[in-house]
């Protein structure tokens, strides 16, 4: 399950296996409500799913593999740099301002680049 405050407006998330993209969050109550393009709202986002980054899905977000040394892949985009440690399967973000950050799952990259850059991720799912 994913914490409904963690979404924007435009994420992409799944749905039993399918993904979309949110087009409204409702929070009342200290529970959420998300409305998918094309499908009713979801009550406390029961059966919504973040989506894992893999390899197939930075590339689908236009980001190109650069490099790959030792145990870590390096993924580029306009925007910033993404360094895959193949071992552990974590994704570490390298920016300008060079603080370490983690990320898990496609709508925390897009709030991210967002974030970075105002800029909205193009993705091609």
């Amino acid at each position: 399950m994913i914490n409904v405050r963690e979404l924007r407006l435009g994420n992409w998330v799944s749905l039993l296996g399918d993904f979309h993209q949110i087009d409204g969050i409702y929070l009342d109550f200290n529970l959420g409500s998300v409305h998918l393009e094309g499908n009713a709202i979801y009550n406390n986002a029961d059966k919504i799913e973040p989506i894992p980054i893999t390899e197939e899905i930075l590339l689908k977000c236009g980001f190109e593999k650069k490099e790959e040394i030792g145990k870590y892949i390096g993924y580029s985009n306009v925007a910033i740099s993404i360094w895959h440690n193949k071992v552990n399967n974590t994704f570490l973000v390298d920016n300008i301002s060079k603080v370490e950050v983690y990320i898990e799952h496609l709508h925390q990259l897009q709030n991210l680049i967002y974030a970075l850059s105002g800029q909205e991720l193009e993705i091609n799912l």
